[in-house]
């Protein structure tokens, strides 16, 4: 069964039509300034997060939020109005990494 996302999530729409700017942003970001996802039950391998917005104001990846957003302004500009947002940034998964379904 597939989503029809733009019938039930019409605001990422601009996330589809924006992927270059977005990749272009995500690509600049040097891996180690990614932190390495703690959650370690749900993967293996290396998985890191670069994090433009948690709901969890004092989640230890939320620390950097500020910068990071401006670090990736247009990607931020994209997504800080899409609502009911829980989590925003970008994963970094090292080669031979497996993320459990979660």
């Amino acid at each position: 069964m597939f989503i029809d996302v733009d019938a039930n999530f019409p605001a990422l729409r601009a996330l589809a039509s924006n992927f270059e700017a977005i990749r272009d942003e995500a690509l600049a970001i040097d891996p180690a300034d990614y932190f390495e996802y703690i959650q370690r039950e749900i993967f293996t391998g290396s998985w890191r997060l670069f994090v433009l917005y948690s709901e969890v104001e004092d989640w230890t990846y939320a620390n950097a939020v500020e910068e990071n957003r401006r670090r990736c302004p247009r990607t931020w500009e994209l997504v800080k109005d899409v609502p009911d947002k829980v989590l925003v940034g970008f994963s970094y998964l090292a080669p031979q990494t497996h993320v459990y379904p979660h």
